[in-house]
């Protein structure tokens, strides 16, 4: 006989003999193991932002009865909310329609979600709500995601007491109704990687604060009213910045001038959309640094000239 079988066939029966000592001084003899999924599954969000969430929809109009999961102790199970499963945070907040509208330029299709207003399509309506919204979002301070496309948001306030939710990585308040110049408390999200303003009427001159953003990677502050040249604005992001950005949207505004040579500092970008504007003058030949460039959209500007010879084989 193999004596190091027999060794370890006697200590697996000591072993054997301690579990069953063990499980005898149960009650009932009964040992319940709990599984991962109730582990995970039974949490429940933070107190403070769950009563912020109620408050945010109390104001809000709601025919459609997308919030109608909005009840109960546990706002992590929520319709559109997110939490973390470590600190049980709400980390995304996605009020967006389910929806999603095939829209058409001169040149290409794009996908938005639809504007909430289509019959039984209609989505969490915004309109009348002022800063109650945006109180309600400051109370999240593990936020990570927040997309409120298309929600009729009619307001925009220029500034707050505080910034509380400044882990933001994602920002979507696109095809809403502000109808105001761009709120400095914004800069303070130095997080952000994706920022979509898109076609909510904002004003004025392109602020030099976006430089603040050195981990900003997407850009979409199309379709809005936004004068002067882009100079300082591109000047002033800085060089850590210039290459990490991929995709920026200036397009369907009324900016003018020339384009600048610092444009050619952006060499991680892949689409670049600046039609339908009132740039004039000739293409700098510093794009042709722009090696990563996919997509070049220049047309319904005043440019003129000869295209740069940089450009003859790029890939766009």
């Amino acid at each position: 006989m193999d004596f190091s079988y027999e060794k370890n066939s006697m200590s697996n029966l000591t072993i054997l003999f301690l579990l069953l000592s063990l499980f005898a001084s149960s009650p009932l003899w009964i040992i319940k193991l709990s599984s991962c999924s109730e582990v995970h599954t039974n949490f429940k969000c933070i107190h403070a932002e769950r009563e912020a969430l109620l408050s945010f929809k109390k104001g809000l109009t709601d025919p459609s009865g997308r919030l109608s999961s909005w009840v109960g102790e546990d706002g992590c199970q929520w319709r559109g909310i997110e939490c973390s499963n470590k600190s049980f945070h709400v980390t995304r907040l996605d009020l967006r329609n389910a929806f999603k509208l095939f829209t058409y330029d001169n040149y290409s299709k794009t996908t938005r979600y639809c504007n909430s207003c289509l019959g039984d399509m209609t989505a969490v309506n915004f309109s009348g709500v002022r800063v109650e919204w945006l109180q309600a979002v400051n109370m999240l301070p593990s936020l990570l995601e927040l997309h409120s496309s298309s929600c009729k948001l009619e307001s925009l306030p220029l500034s707050l007491p505080f910034v509380n939710f400044t882990s933001l990585s994602v920002l979507d308040l696109s095809f809403n109704q502000f109808n105001s110049s761009i709120p400095q408390w914004l800069f303070n999200h130095t997080s952000i990687t994706k920022l979509d303003l898109g076609y909510n009427a904002l004003q004025g001159q392109l602020p030099s604060f976006f430089g603040n953003f050195c981990k900003l990677k997407t850009l979409d502050i199309s379709g809005n009213n936004f004068s002067g040249n882009i100079d300082s604005f591109l000047g002033n992001f800085s060089n850590f910045l210039s290459n990490s950005m991929e995709s920026l949207d200036l397009s369907h505004n009324t900016l003018v001038g020339k384009i600048p040579n610092s444009l050619g500092r952006f060499g991680s970008l892949t689409n670049l959309n600046l039609y339908f504007n009132s740039f004039w003058g000739s293409i700098p030949s510093s794009i042709g640094n722009l090696s990563s460039l996919q997509l070049l959209s220049l047309y319904e500007n005043r440019m003129n000239g000869t295209i740069p010879k940089v450009l003859d084989n790029s890939p766009c």
